[in-house]
């Protein structure tokens, strides 16, 4: 009579591991995700300011006021 397989309940401890490192890694690109995310919404604040204070500046010298 064969052994069945082992079952979640009775996993190995190499897959169990194998399993914690892929939830790490998965925790891990979610991470890399959001703060990518974050930077580049950074970025794009940082770029847009940059453009009024450019556009401010001009509107002055246009204006003769600088």
């Amino acid at each position: 009579m064969q052994a069945p397989p082992p079952s979640v309940a009775q996993e190995t401890p190499q897959f169990a591991e194998q399993n914690r490192q892929r939830e790490r890694q998965g925790k891990d690109d979610a991470h890399e995700a959001v703060l990518a995310l974050a930077l580049r919404g950074k970025l794009l604040e940082d770029l847009r300011r940059a453009s009024r204070e450019e556009e401010a500046e001009h509107t002055f010298v246009a204006n003769g006021l600088k």
